[in-house]
């Protein structure tokens, strides 16, 4: 398939996100405390010539309410490219990564997880001083008031065989995509020093960084008690990003005791 046809599908992938989204925006230290909040409404539409679309993010702290007409932040852009550091998914899902992570430089790895009009977001950010020194929750839901559940991720559902689709883009692929089925079993091991979120969110991060050695990011949605979406990032030693791929699977069976 021709790279235009390719960047068009991740335009198709990318519209499966269009619509207004109310949600919340909470951010965490490295403990996982709660550093502030906000309540957000994104609106993505289709520009007027259809090859580009608008977006319009406003934020409120979390105090106020998002009927006000004064919100703390609001932005806006149009998107009409697409490059290696945002790369969407079948169904909508899409991971937004530094592709090259500098020692003097921030950088941000963003993962979104999107079903039945519900988006869960995660947000990490990293310097070479701090290690992954900030993370953000957010969570949306597409015209309709939201409605949060506050319990962190209980894992043990996810324990078990899970079969499902996957894809995966490299950076020697970009913007191809390789897809197919995937069969896994998740264990005690793979669920070791998971963070966990509110709503069925889980990642695991490198709990130091050196950027001569590889290492990867994953996180994890459990949208339901069968139904787990997953994505890995990874980069290479160096700090140039490598791979991502997107898992969406259910669940076969659950773990024997």
């Amino acid at each position: 398939m021709s790279v235009e046809l390719q960047l068009a599908k991740q335009f198709d992938y990318l519209c499966e996100n269009l619509g207004e989204w109310n949600g919340l925006f909470s951010r965490y230290d490295s403990r996982m405390a709660v550093i502030s909040q906000s309540w957000s409404k994104l609106e993505l539409s289709q520009a007027e010539n259809k090859d580009s679309l608008d977006f319009r993010l406003r934020l409120w702290n979390v105090e106020k309410t998002t009927t006000t007409d004064d919100p703390d932040r609001d932005i806006r852009r149009q998107w009409d490219s697409f490059d290696r550091d945002l790369i969407y998914f079948p169904g909508g899902a899409f991971c937004a990564s530094t592709v090259e992570i500098k020692k003097e430089e921030t950088a941000q790895v963003e993962v979104s997880f999107i079903k039945n009009d519900k988006r869960h977001r995660h947000v990490f950010w990293f310097d070479q001083d701090q290690g992954f020194y900030r993370r953000t929750l957010i969570r949306e839901v597409k015209g309709n008031e939201l409605t949060l559940n506050n319990e962190v991720l209980n894992t043990t559902p996810m324990l078990g065989r899970w079969r499902g689709s996957q894809t995966v883009v490299t950076d020697q692929s970009w913007p191809h995509s390789t897809m197919g089925e995937i069969e896994m079993e998740i264990d005690l091991h793979l669920l070791k020093s998971l963070i966990l979120f509110p709503d069925g969110g889980a990642a695991k991060l490198p709990s130091m960084v050196d950027l001569d050695r590889a290492f990867e990011i994953e996180s994890f949605w459990m949208c339901n008690p069968q139904s787990l979406q997953r994505c890995l990032v990874t980069y290479s030693a160096g700090g140039l990003w490598q791979s991502t791929s997107f898992t969406a699977m259910e669940k076969l069976s659950s773990a024997r005791h």
